[in-house]
């Protein structure tokens, strides 16, 4: 283990890295949220609420944009990030 980051939310089950390398985001099904996490520093930045059960989440090439799919009411969901 190099690097545990805490607190990142509940259910975490899925990630994701931002193209640039700066930012990943989880799929934290428990809670209905993606957290995006500072990869510099191991920090969670923010928390997005989503709805109820996000399983997996994709950054887009562009890093402008990602999708988040949910198992609590079967649909996708698309976010802006702060590319």
């Amino acid at each position: 283990v190099v690097r545990t980051v805490p607190r990142v939310g509940q259910g975490a089950q899925h990630l994701a890295y931002a193209p640039d390398g700066r930012h990943l985001y989880t799929a934290n099904s428990g809670e209905g949220t993606v957290s995006v996490v500072d990869t510099a520093t191991g920090e969670v930045a923010a928390r997005v609420a989503t709805g109820p059960g996000p399983t997996s989440v994709a950054v887009l090439p562009d890093g402008r944009r990602a999708l988040v799919t949910h198992s609590g009411d079967g649909t996708l969901r698309v976010l802006e990030t702060a590319a």
